[in-house]
């Protein structure tokens, strides 16, 4: 129904609780003496929700490739919660070849100057509204742009990145929460024109906080329509926010590919003080 009304689809992201939930009622309902059939129904909705959560483990998983991979560090620092050192010590931790950052002002701008001594190369359109956004690349980024995708408002970044010998699209984006029905359809605007542009470029890399999940409609329409991939299939759920709740954790920060790039790893980072947690990603050219 999150297809037809914007604040049902705000219920669709929360499979893996509704699952955990109705096994765990389903269960003791089993257990009671005249609800057994009732029980076994609940337990049969678990088993729906199951099925939605199972693909995230099927996949390639830490494929193969051919030469060198391109680590990707994301993070959605939050422009008032998160920490500047514990991004430092993060992006230390991990020694990314990239690192995108999403909701960066100047106050981060300044606080990560530090970051141009190792990744030279950036883009940055830093602003004070949580949709400042940057990248930056030990690797040199060429056709750098930065784009408006719908009509939000909210900028994007267009680089190229070598990989391997071969040129790769990298394309950033944190389109707005769902939070209304106007912010809803904004949203969904800008995933749409991502898909028209993934189509467009191959191989290509889409990394963001898109605001959305694995189980909302919107996003399966962003993969049909797009022919991307999702990273993180094969590596599980890896929730990425709210940070601060394990109960309603969901993954809205993501990294889509084209079929002719392959996950050789995909993680979760550590506490950076935002309600995002980061998230780590390998990539390679597929062997295939």
């Amino acid at each position: 129904l999150g297809s037809f009304w914007w604040f049902f689809e705000l219920f669709s992201h929360f499979r893996v609780q509704y699952a955990l939930g109705l096994t765990v009622v389903g269960a003791l309902l089993l257990l009671s003496v005249g609800r057994r059939r009732i029980g076994a129904f609940f337990l049969g909705l678990a088993c729906v929700n199951a099925l939605f959560i199972a693909p995230l483990y099927f996949g390639d998983g830490a494929a193969t490739v051919r030469g060198d991979t391109l680590r990707i560090l994301l993070i959605n620092v939050n422009t008032r919660l998160g920490d500047p050192e514990k991004v430092r010590r993060e992006v230390q931790r991990v020694d990314p070849d990239v690192v995108v950052l999403i909701e960066i002002n100047r106050r981060w701008v300044e606080e990560l100057a530090w970051l141009a001594d190792s990744h030279k190369h950036t883009t940055v359109d830093s602003r004070e509204d949580n949709f400042g956004i940057g990248v930056f690349s030990k690797n040199p980024l060429e056709n750098t742009e930065i784009v408006y995708l719908g009509s939000s408002g909210a900028p994007s970044i267009l680089a190229d990145v070598e990989l391997d010998g071969q040129r790769i699209h990298l394309l950033a984006t944190h389109p707005l929460p769902p939070t209304r029905r106007e912010n809803a359809l904004l949203r969904n605007e800008q995933l749409r024109r991502v898909a028209e542009y993934a189509r467009e470029k191959r191989p290509l890399v889409l990394v963001g906080d898109l605001n959305t999940s694995p189980w909302s409609p919107h996003f399966r329409r962003l993969v049909r329509e797009s022919g991307l991939q999702n990273s993180a299939r094969g590596y599980g759920i890896q929730g990425s926010w709210p940070r601060q709740s394990l109960l309603f954790r969901i993954p809205i920060d993501h990294c889509l590919h084209s079929a002719e790039i392959a996950v050789v790893a995909r993680q979760i980072g550590h506490d950076v003080g935002s309600d995002h947690f980061p998230v780590i990603v390998e990539l390679g050219l597929s062997d295939r």
